[in-house]
């Protein structure tokens, strides 16, 4: 959370400019009155150890991961749900004080 009490969220890929995320996200979260930020991120195959870290340090509440990260994210999470686990890919990341966790949520629908 940063000062003012707003919570970050975010998605990283590369390329990112075309992801409608940011806008639908934002759009729901300020017709909801929810205190957090919606941001997109074009994260390098090579930046992405680093981008973690620091979006970690942000305090940044989670991320949406979409391609080439999928796959890529998963030897740097402290902890993978089953699901994700089961099917090799991750697309949504939580920021947790005790570690890094990854989820797919398109398994379930």
């Amino acid at each position: 959370m940063d000062k003012a009490g707003v919570k970050m969220l975010g998605v990283i890929g590369d390329p990112i400019s075309h992801s409608l995320s940011p806008v639908m996200h934002q759009f729901i979260l300020s017709r909801e009155q929810l205190p957090y930020q919606y941001q997109a991120f074009r994260i390098k195959p090579a930046q992405l150890a680093v981008a973690l870290c620091s979006l970690k340090k942000q305090n940044f509440s989670g991320i949406n991961v979409t391609l080439p990260h999928k796959q890529a994210v998963i030897p740097l999470l402290d902890k993978i749900a089953t699901e994700a686990k089961a099917v090799g890919a991750v697309n949504t990341i939580l920021f947790q004080k005790h570690g890094i966790i990854g989820f797919n949520t398109d398994v379930k629908g």
